[in-house]
């Protein structure tokens, strides 16, 4: 009897906190080497106090409108001068836990370029920590946390580890972070090079020109066709004598 009950009023708690916590985490690599992050980490107002979250973060608590509804949070920003700097700091970035608390958001994260005749390749790998809550009785901390990771890169993207990120025309990739389990994330840009684009144009006009070439041709063969054909036809004499009946 006591364990229904305790069933019960999980359930019913998982339907009261759900999506209690949000986190948002734009992450910004650049192709000269710098980098940038802004997150922005929420509550919502109905189940937490201002004190509750400052205990996370030396940041200033401020107040979010998600939905109509009152969210309360902080956000951080930060740039770098190198790409080893931003993995360096991501690895230390602390994200949501459902007691006011903060977890760790990635365990690695290495940040390479890739350079080629054709163009540059950008590589994102890292590997995210799961939000714990130490209790097992809660079920799916995806219930309470609602968490996207968007990483904008040079160029487009090509490749992506992730069937849920969505990809756009800009070169970033929003992946869904799982505060259950952890997750590997692998994202790649390509932006085509100066080098290979001269090699595409060059080549586009090398086929141009072998086209015409051989139309060139075609056609002079077909002019010279038609010149033996008139050169080799029998032109009958014409007879300039005169008819006796036509009176001249």
């Amino acid at each position: 009897m006591k364990k229904s009950v305790l069933v019960a009023l999980v359930a019913i708690l998982a339907l009261v906190f759900a999506g209690c916590v949000r986190m948002d985490l734009n992450v910004e690599v650049n192709k000269d080497g710098t980098g940038a992050y802004n997150m922005v980490l929420a509550y919502n107002a109905q189940y937490f106090q201002e004190d509750q979250i400052s205990k996370g973060s030396d940041e200033p608590i401020k107040h979010y409108d998600y939905d109509g509804q009152d969210w309360i949070g902080y956000e951080k920003s930060q740039d770098f001068d190198s790409w080893e700097d931003l993995a360096n700091d991501l690895q230390g970035l602390k994200g949501a836990g459902t007691d006011g608390g903060s977890s760790g958001v990635f365990k690695t994260v290495t940040i390479e370029k890739k350079g080629g005749l054709f163009g540059t390749t950008y590589v994102f790998d890292a590997e995210t920590v799961p939000v714990s809550s130490g209790d097992s009785s809660m079920g799916s901390m995806d219930s309470y946390v609602k968490f996207n990771i968007n990483i904008k890169m040079p160029g487009k993207v090509v490749e992506s580890a992730l069937e849920n990120a969505e990809i756009n025309d800009e070169g970033t990739a929003t992946i869904k972070y799982s505060a259950d389990n952890a997750t590997t994330v692998h994202i790649e840009t390509k932006e085509s090079g100066a080098l290979g684009i001269i090699l595409i144009i060059v080549g586009i006009l090398a086929v141009v020109a072998i086209v015409a070439v051989v139309i060139i041709v075609v056609l002079k063969k077909k002019s010279n066709s038609t010149t033996d054909s008139v050169d080799g036809m029998y032109t009958a004499p014409v007879d300039n004598t005169s008819d006796p009946n036509s009176g001249f």
